[in-house]
């Protein structure tokens, strides 16, 4: 019992990846952070001339390819290989190797995404489809892919982890939440570094 108590209230980090407007890489963004350099600017994904808002952060220089084969990046949105990029990073610096763990050892790692947006643009692109008269074009993946609790499934399965997976929208405060979320869970979870 008292081994169990103190797991409760623990967490341990072991691993991060960050992929975020300001830097591509937990070095590149902590770094452009300390420098307080914004990764907000002019939108270039799609035409804002009609709208008063211009701005805003977006992940440029980001190669999805290298996340995400072509052909399953029609039925996802562009969160996802954002996602799975700052999870390999995350995997990678925490030591994890999947490949080479057991399926009992796969089962006690969940995934819990801390993320305050998703996958607008693909869930938009579903809508217009559908209203503009498209709708036999409409991805039989619209309603799980349009939900953020997408991400934390997505990257399960890129590594084959079996354990418990969850999100939190909750924008600023997702890190704060998942760690209270981790600890409530700790005890059916454990953390495997190499």
């Amino acid at each position: 019992m008292g081994t169990m108590s103190a797991i409760k209230r623990r967490v341990v980090v072991t691993g991060m990846g960050a992929v975020s407007p300001n830097g591509i890489g937990r070095e590149a963004f902590w770094n452009a952070t300390r420098r307080g350099q914004s990764g907000v600017c002019r939108i270039t994904r799609f035409d804002t001339s009609r709208h008063q808002v211009q701005i805003a952060g977006e992940v440029t220089g980001f190669d999805e390819s290298a996340y995400v084969e072509p052909r399953e990046r029609q039925h996802v949105s562009r969160a996802v290989p954002l996602a799975i990029a700052a999870a390999v990073e995350a995997v990678t610096e925490a030591g994890i190797e999947p490949a080479r763990m057991s399926r009992e050892e796969l089962r006690t790692i969940g995934v819990l995404i801390g993320s305050g947006g998703g996958s607008q643009e693909f869930t938009e692109e579903q809508y217009r489809l559908y209203y503009s008269g498209h709708e036999k074009q409409c991805g039989v993946y619209t309603i799980p892919t349009s939900t953020i609790g997408t991400l934390a499934s997505e990257i399960s399965m890129r590594f084959g982890f079996r354990g418990p997976g969850s999100r939190v929208r909750s924008r600023l405060h997702s890190g704060r939440s998942e760690a209270n979320r981790l600890r409530v869970r700790a005890g059916e979870l454990c953390c495997f570094r190499k």
